[in-house]
């Protein structure tokens, strides 16, 4: 009896040790993030993400017909970011 309290006790003390080692764990903030309409301003907080975008933008939809996101798109590939996007065949058109 003695010995199983004993190693409770030091199970305890050995949790207790690695938590202080480790540290709280902070969660990290997601790289996503909901938007729902009517109700917010989805499509500014879009154009927001893709006037930050340095790198890559990969965008799939069944229907594109947001001027101010294509305008945003487009300005991203002008400075430089690798935009590709996919639409369905009845929103798809050559670009200008």
């Amino acid at each position: 009896m003695g010995y199983t309290v004993r190693m409770w006790k030091i199970g305890r003390l050995a949790a207790l040790l690695f938590v202080m080692a480790v540290g709280p764990v902070v969660a990290e903030q997601p790289a996503w993030q909901a938007c729902f309409t009517p109700g917010q301003d989805c499509t500014g907080l879009i154009v927001g993400e893709i006037d930050a975008s340095q790198h890559t933008i990969r965008v799939q939809a069944y229907s594109f017909t947001s001027v101010p996101i294509l305008a945003a798109l487009k300005a991203a590939h002008v400075r430089g970011v690798d935009v590709e996007v996919i639409v369905d065949k009845t929103s798809a058109r050559a670009s200008k």
